[in-house]
Order: structure tokens, then C-alpha cells, then sequence
């Protein structure tokens, strides 16, 4: 049972996340087409999941629900006060792709990124290949900033990885 909502949109919300949750963060991140389509090499236990929520104060994750069921998550990750930065990451369970609670997930984690925190930057990185995300990111008014070739090494192949930058004074 997801936590406490911290912000509201139209169709999804931001809630907290309980210890309860951890199990579903890590059924979904470990989900093969999740990791194909996320570059994601290594599997996920609901140590990892705990040891972001509770251990680190560089990353915010939220589920982002929808009706009060979990369809996926938000995070705002290597939170720097001082270069008023941070990377947004969103991962959305397959049966939920295609219904744009990535774009709302995610331009609601913006505006607690820019409006409450106050920071500067925001910053993405996609995979090669994965269309649905770049179309998330450039609906939200990101910039594609450059490509770095064979940058990471997942399911059994090098793949480039693009990267997106979004400025608080472009929102």
C-alpha cells in the first residue's frame, strides 16, 4: 500500500514510499523489459530500494500511482544543493506503458524539483533505442545535449546513452 501522497496530478499521483513497497520497486525494476528499456545491467533486491530511501539524502523516489495503485516510480537522483542539480529517472510497469504516466510522473517530480527545491538543472539519460522515454522527456521540454557512444554495458551489448537537460528558467 503506497504511502502518503506528496503531489497530485490530473491522472497519477506522487506518493511516499513505505517498506511495504520495496518488493514492488524491485519486481518492477527487475522486470525484463523494464531493464531492457532502462539500460539497467544489474538486478534490483529490496536492499537496494531500502538503502535509497532511507540511506540516501541525494535521491528522492516516489510511486507514482494511479487511483491509488501503483504504476510505477519517480526519482530525483545525486541531488547537488550547491550546483542546484539533479538526474530524473521514471520507471513504469509494462502493463501501464503508452498511457503517458511517465510524462505526468514526471513533470510533476519537475515541478518539485524546480518549485520546492529550487534547483537550477535537471538532467536526463536514455538509452539508445528508447523512443517512448526521449518522447517523455522532449513533450517536458528537455534538450537533447549530447550522446555518449558505447557508454554502458547492458543485456549483453555496449549501447549508446543520450543525455537531456532541462533548465528551470525553460519550464
Amino acid at each position: 500500500m503506497p504511502g502518503t501522497v506528496f503531489l497530485g496530478g490530473d491522472g497519477v499521483t506522487l506518493n511516499t514510499i513505505r517498506p511495504d513497497d520495496y518488493a514492488l520497486v524491485e519486481e518492477q525494476h527487475n522486470d525484463p523489459s523494464n531493464r531492457r528499456q532502462a539500460g539497467i545491467s544489474l538486478p534490483w533486491h529490496e536492499t537496494d530500494v531500502a538503502e535509497l530511501v532511507e540511506e540516501r539524502d541525494d535521491v528522492v523516489l516516489f510511486l507514482v500511482c494511479r487511483d491509488g495503485d501503483a504504476v510505477g516510480t519517480v526519482l530525483l537522483s545525486g541531488l547537488d544543493s550547491q550546483a542546484s542539480r539533479a538526474e530524473i529517472g521514471y520507471i513504469i510497469r509494462p502493463e501501464f506503458h503508452g498511457e503517458g504516466y511517465a510524462t505526468e510522473a514526471a513533470d510533476l517530480c519537475l515541478e518539485h524539483a524546480f518549485d520546492d527545491r529550487g534547483l537550477h538543472r535537471v538532467w536526463a539519460q536514455v538509452v539508445e533505442g528508447n523512443e517512448a522515454s526521449k518522447r517523455v522527456l522532449e513533450k517536458l521540454g528537455f534538450q537533447r545535449e549530447g550522446t555518449l557512444r558505447e557508454h554502458e554495458y547492458a543485456n549483453g551489448e555496449r549501447v549508446d546513452v543520450c543525455y537531456y537537460g532541462l533548465l528551470s528558467s525553460e519550464r
